[in-house]
């Protein structure tokens, strides 16, 4: 039996390691660890990390060992929810989010997941209205406020789409996949103060080689909308050149 002590220790670890990417190795902790424990994180970590490897069938398996635990638990149907989403079993994917908000009509998480479902499978009205809900709950969450604008940008809806985006750089200026889709909706003019922000922000040497891939592909797309299209090719340049190094460190 572990301690409460313990635990929490092996939370942080398994934490890290799935950060890490270390999926099998949390598999092979694991399987030990919840034999001393039953304890939700390890069913959740241990489903998410078969997730991750593409062992679909062995997340099943484990969530069905977790709900005969507690049937009601909604992180256990939540994961469920993804999982089969995963498999493109859409209707089982659907009653596992459905019993989740059963439980907690405000489960956040099984919110958003029901969107992402309902958006892929092109019930946009749907979506957009669980994505909604899903704001009225919380209205900081940053990946919906993104879903949002893309669903508006597919409608053509440019007001709406902006609106969220210049949602999500209020609660994080750093969040630079914003700035991209508000520089792929506009036409700008030298005096943009959008345009100024961009430039203002890719001297920040804080930023990451994917925050700074989004900002270069930005600011080429402005100088091209004023004609400075010496501008525009080196910010495509240097977004290219990043995305090739993303490309060669995550398949090498």
């Amino acid at each position: 039996m572990l301690s409460d002590s313990e635990l929490k220790l092996k939370t942080e670890i398994l934490t890290n390691k799935f950060k890490a990417g270390m999926f099998r190795e949390i598999i092979i902790d694991v399987k030990s660890l919840i034999k001393k424990r039953k304890h939700q994180f390890f069913f959740n970590i241990l489903s998410l990390s078969y997730q991750s490897i593409g062992e679909f069938q062995s997340s099943i398996d484990i969530m069905n060992d977790a709900l005969k635990l507690n049937s009601r638990n909604v992180a256990f149907l939540n994961n469920m929810g993804t999982t089969y989403h995963k498999m493109s079993k859409f209707d089982d994917s659907e009653k596992q989010f459905l019993k989740a908000l059963e439980v907690n009509p405000n489960y956040i998480n099984a919110l958003n997941n029901l969107a992402n479902l309902k958006k892929d499978l092109n019930f946009i009205d749907d979506a957009i209205d669980l994505y909604k809900k899903s704001i009225s709950i919380n209205s900081n969450l940053l990946d919906v406020h993104f879903n949002l604008a893309g669903i508006y940008q597919s409608l053509g809806d440019y007001d709406q789409c902006k609106i969220h985006l210049e949602k999500i750089l209020e609660l994080n200026p750093d969040f630079t996949q914003a700035d991209r889709m508000i520089a792929n909706i506009t036409k700008y003019k030298k005096d943009d103060p959008h345009f100024k922000k961009m430039l203002e922000k890719i001297e920040n040497p804080k930023l990451k080689d994917n925050q700074l891939l989004q900002l270069y592909f930005g600011l080429g797309k402005s100088f091209e909308d004023i004609k400075d299209y010496k501008n525009s090719f080196f910010n495509y340049k240097k977004g290219n050149d990043i995305k090739k190094k993303i490309n060669f460190l995550r398949y090498r």
